[in-house]
Order: C-alpha cells, then structure tokens, then sequence
C-alpha cells in the first residue's frame, strides 16, 4: 500500500455531524498514523459509527474535514476515496456466490483484465483463509465465513483505509476471539490504516493500537489499551473499560509522596491514590477509582501483622456475594459504616 506523503494516514479536524437538535459528533480532532490501528469504542449512541461513516462518505459532515493521506475528501464521494468497509451485518449480496461478491469491486473498475480479476480474487480467498467456499452463497456460509468474505470483498481493492463496523459482534464468543486475531494480524501485515468501531472493551484492547473512547459524541480519552485502563482520565473511562470501585466525593487527607495522596471517603474509609496522568496538584474534593484485581482478601483470621506493612490501607468486611467465573472469583464485599459494595476480583 502506498503511504502517502502525509504525516498521517487521516485527520479528522473539528468534525461534527448534527441530526436536527442532537449532536451526534462534537468537534472531534483525531489523528491517525500509517499502518495504525485504531478502535472507536463506546456505548450505542456515542457517536463511533457516525463518525466512521462520515470517513466512508455515507454521512456528510454537519462541519468539519476529511483528510486521507494529505488530500481533503469533503468533496469526494465514497466510490473514489479507496476505503474499504466491512459492515456489521457484512451486506453480502445474497443473489451473488461468494467469488463474485469479493470480485465485485474489481469489476465496477474500469480497465482491470479479467484475469488480472481472477488472479487478485483467487490471492484473497486464500489470505482469508476462504479457499474451496467461492462458489458458495452467503446463506450457505456460517456467520464466521460469510465475515470473511466480507473482509475478502474490502481488502482486494487493496484500500488506503479500511473501516470495520463492529463485524465481530454476530459471531460467538469463542470464533469472535478467533477473528480479533487474525483481523489484526492480517491487516498489519498487508501494511493498512485501519478504524475499527465497537463497543467491546475486550476487543478494543485486544486488536487497537490506540483507542479512542468516545461517550455522547465526545471524545473522552485517547491512549494505549494501557493507560487507559490503568490512568483513566474521566470518571465515563473508568467504569466504561472494566469494571472498577468508585468512590465519590472523597476528600484529601494529605500528600502521601511520589504523586499519591490520602484520601478520606465520604463513609469514613481511609484510602490512596494517585493523580489523574497531567493533572495538577488535586485540591477539594475527588473522585477515587479503584480496580477489583488491585484489592487483595483474605480472611479476617488469616490476616497476620505482614498485612499492615504491606499496606496501611486495610479494610474489613463481609462477603456479600461470590461470583465464580472461571479463571478468576468476583467477590462483592460489604464495608464501612454504610453499605458500600467493593468489587474484588481474585485468583
């Protein structure tokens, strides 16, 4: 694939998509790099597919640009802006065997030979692992197949950018997380720019690059699968991507050194915690947001003197409820002077 001579693959400069009264898209400046992979990921409503649809050119821009590899794409309509796009429901045609379907955007082409066609269809049957179903209808293929002619039919034209709206989310739990794999293994290989729209936390942190959490058409947070998960940036970020304890209107207790403070929530638990990545010294009140797999638990009468060197912060509770789910426990554990549930997710 031929990169360009942009800095990025596409920038998105201030885009805002209205529908009547709402907002749908809010002044979003993103920048995506060659070859980067990149997950629009958050709640139905928020505004992702609007905005990979306003890429694709299905969506006009209320305001706002497109830019693909340095060139404004305002202006350019969807056949003409080399993006290729694997919906949700994969919209094969179903009047079409599979081989004619990922041929179809060749076809449409003018001045492609037709053995040229042939060559470049048989190439991408075999990369998506397809080979022996091309004569095969869509209502003849799995859920798992007809996906993979799907992305067959986006990948031949050989795209600038492919755009992928949630084409996970119709297949099962264990091929889903087949398919994450290979979805990323192949489109890093073959070198493509790649957004890719879901509102699976899992799949985000699996497949992305970098991840962009948007939430009401904002965007809420850009970073890696790590600092997102372990610095969330809002209170949306934090309870969005995993699961975590929050502890509201918390005040500080004082500096505990090296960026950490103490905190007293507002049921008398005294905690730490740590600023929020870029953020000033915190003052008045805060949010504290704790993940379950940070807390360790033990019974009360096993709990030896080694406990409080470990940590100052201990707490005592009851188990209200234990959630057995395979590799890891969930415990929910009632504490303090209120009936505060802590999530506490152990081996």
């Amino acid at each position: 694939m031929t990169a360009g001579t942009s800095q990025y693959a596409v920038e998105l400069r201030g885009l805002r998509k209205e529908f009547g009264s709402l907002v749908a898209v809010e002044d979003l400046d993103l920048n995506i790099g060659h070859n980067e992979f990149v997950s629009l990921l958050g709640p139905s409503g928020c505004g992702k597919t609007t905005t990979l649809r306003m890429v694709a050119a299905l969506v006009t821009p209320t305001a706002g640009a497109v830019y693909i590899n340095g060139r404004l794409m305002n202006d350019v309509p969807p056949y003409a802006r080399n993006c290729g796009m694997v919906f949700q429901n994969y919209a094969l045609f179903p009047h079409l065997k599979a081989w004619d379907n990922v041929a179809y955007g060749l076809k449409v082409r003018k001045g492609i030979p037709k053995d040229e066609i042939a060559r470049r269809v048989e190439t991408t049957f075999d990369m998506v692992r397809m080979t022996g179903w091309e004569s095969h209808y869509p209502k003849q293929l799995s859920g798992g197949q007809q996906q993979r002619v799907a992305l067959a039919r986006a990948l031949i034209i050989e795209p600038s950018v492919l755009l992928l709206d949630e084409p996970l989310s119709n297949l099962d739990a264990k091929l889903r997380a087949e398919m994450r794999i290979e979805i990323r293994t192949l489109v890093k290989s073959l070198g493509i720019t790649t957004i890719f729209v879901t509102h699976d936390q899992e799949e985000s942190m699996v497949m992305a690059d970098r991840i962009v959490v948007m939430n009401q058409g904002r965007v809420e947070q850009i970073g890696t699968a790590e600092s997102i998960y372990e610095r969330p940036e809002t209170v949306f970020v934090a309870t969005f991507v995993g699961t975590t304890n929050l502890f509201h209107d918390a005040e500080l207790a004082g500096s505990a050194g090296n960026g950490r403070y103490a905190v007293t929530t507002n049921d008398g638990l005294r905690l730490e915690g740590m600023r929020k990545a870029g953020q000033g010294a915190p003052t008045g009140t805060v949010v504290l947001s704790i993940r379950p797999e940070r807390i360790d638990i033990a019974r009360s009468d096993q709990a030896d003197a080694s406990w409080d060197s470990y940590s100052p912060y201990n707490l005592t509770g009851k188990v209200a409820f234990k959630e057995y789910i395979g590799p890891v426990i969930r415990y929910r554990v009632t504490v303090g002077n209120a009936d505060r549930v802590i999530l506490v997710t152990a081996p």
